[in-house]
């Protein structure tokens, strides 16, 4: 449980630094995939625990995107969608 925390910290973060600019995807959408991310991480480690750590590895490498991103909506959603991918 502690993996699924620190993972959904780490995108939660991302996307909320991201609200602020753009007009490509809106922090509606945003807080939209946040809630979707965190189910499917939910889903995915309470069906195989073992997952955790390779996902942990991806949102890092994800979660640098997000901070380049640097406030624009459109690459923290493209962001996301990575991970959405990752996780299902």
């Amino acid at each position: 449980m502690k993996i699924v925390n620190l993972i959904a910290a780490v995108a939660l973060a991302g996307g909320v630094a991201a609200c602020s600019k753009g007009n490509d995807c809106t922090p509606e959408a945003i807080t939209k995939k946040s809630q979707e991310l965190m189910t499917a991480i939910q889903q995915k480690i309470a069906a195989d625990p073992s997952s955790g750590q390779e996902l942990m590895k991806k949102f890092q490498e994800v979660g640098v995107k997000l901070q380049a991103a640097n406030n624009n909506n459109a690459q923290a959603c493209l962001a996301y969608d990575e991970l959405l991918k990752t996780v299902k």
